[in-house]
């Protein structure tokens, strides 16, 4: 619920239910939303700090940024879909897709992990439940990042623009010469 995932295979029955469902999910969610910016930030504060730390890192800062990036899919996006595949014995496809969509929290329901019983079910569902934690923090940590970098660019554009508006208004340049 907090993570806004909804599967569609669990939902509340009863009134009782369905109201702790509202009061839960509003608390919930707004705090799960504080918690995993937290995270997000704090990879990026990882992130940043490994990169000052290192001369050569810091000459090469594009090429830093790509290999945790590289590093980052494979290991939110690829691992857990091969781990999918193993456990769940869904395709590879199959898995990529539900961990997108996961990730995504567009979580459709029709692909839904630890529904087969095993000896370690519950184990395997909490590991599910913090990866799902964990790459949310990273996705939303992609998504702030990528949001700052078209805000600096259009900001940027913006004062140019600015600036060449500014330049160019007969009214600027009159007051100029007195």
């Amino acid at each position: 619920v907090v993570t806004t995932i909804g599967y569609g295979n669990i939902s509340p029955t009863t009134n009782g239910g369905k109201l702790f469902f509202v009061f839960y999910a509003l608390i919930g969610i707004p705090y799960t939303g504080y918690m995993l910016g937290m995270i997000g930030k704090g990879y990026s504060n990882f992130y940043r700090w490994i990169a000052s730390k290192s001369s050569r890192i810091q000459n090469h800062k594009k090429r830093f940024l790509l290999v945790v990036g590289v590093v980052t899919f494979i290991l939110f996006m690829l691992l857990p879909a091969v781990i999918f595949v193993a456990i769940e014995d869904w395709t590879y496809r199959d898995s990529m897709y539900y961990v997108f969509v996961t990730l995504t929290t567009v979580g459709f329901g029709d692909f839904v992990p630890g529904q087969e019983e095993s000896q370690y079910r519950e184990l395997y569902k909490v590991g599910v439940g913090v990866w799902i934690i964990l790459g949310l923090s990273v996705l939303a940590l992609f998504i702030g990042e990528m949001a700052n970098k078209v805000e600096d660019k259009l900001k940027t554009e913006t004062d140019v623009e600015l600036d060449t508006e500014i330049k160019s208004d007969p009214k600027d340049q009159r007051s100029e010469e007195r």
